[in-house]
């Protein structure tokens, strides 16, 4: 065998561990979606309130916002009377549709809702990576996409925020900072400091004691 043989044969186990060790371009991409998240979280939710801000300069808010607009609504834990509010303090709404609705559910109350709950976007999951939905098509096939009932108490603060303001029919998008979200707990699909966006529409609520409507 010639010497420039031997050296070819030599390096061949050399390679084949080599790839054995470095780790699949996939696997990289999927361990690096998610580096300086919290960070990367903060910047997001940071130019949600910039675009959300022209709105309210023009006066808009909750109670004369029409489809298309967008608002902030502080967290309903935080006492009214301050006025040194964050970024964080907030949720960011946009309306998508309205409903026909005249009262808003209690933080008592029970609702049925369907809803969407994505992550921001990533290079992985432009659109978001979608944690949890109620939705299976894209089509409102009530066959098979079945809404869930809810007490607003249970749910996070961002989301009990909003639907205290909602009114039935009504379907917005919310931006939700991890502060009003999970913050820094895991959540089975969500990591720790993750924003919320949720697609959530109000189909039905009743007040304690009485029974929302069958489906």
């Amino acid at each position: 065998m010639s010497s420039m043989m031997k050296g070819i044969v030599g390096i061949i186990p050399l390679f084949a561990l080599v790839a054995l060790l470095t780790p699949s371009c996939s696997s990289t991409e999927k361990q690096d979606e998610y580096h300086d998240w919290q960070e990367r979280n903060d910047a997001f939710i940071e130019d949600v309130a910039d675009e959300v801000k022209l709105y309210a300069d023009r006066g808009i808010r909750y109670d004369n916002a029409s489809v298309g607009d967008r608002f902030r609504l502080p967290s309903y834990k935080l006492d009214s009377l301050r006025d040194d509010w964050n970024t964080s303090d907030y949720i960011y709404c946009t309306v998508i549709a309205k409903g026909n609705g005249t009262e808003s559910p209690l933080y008592t109350d029970s609702v049925r809702i369907h809803y969407r709950c994505r992550l921001m976007p990533t290079d992985e999951h432009p659109n978001g990576f979608v944690a949890e939905q109620t939705y299976k098509t894209a089509l409102p096939d009530i066959e098979v996409n079945v809404p869930k009932d809810f007490v607003v108490s249970g749910l996070v603060c961002g989301v009990a925020t909003a639907l205290q303001k909602m009114k039935v029919g009504d379907h917005w998008q919310l931006h939700i900072p991890y502060e009003l979200g999970y913050n820094a707990s895991v959540k089975t699909n969500i990591p720790a400091y993750s924003t919320l966006v949720f697609d959530i529409r109000l189909l039905a609520s009743s007040h304690v004691g009485t029974p929302l409507p069958k489906m």
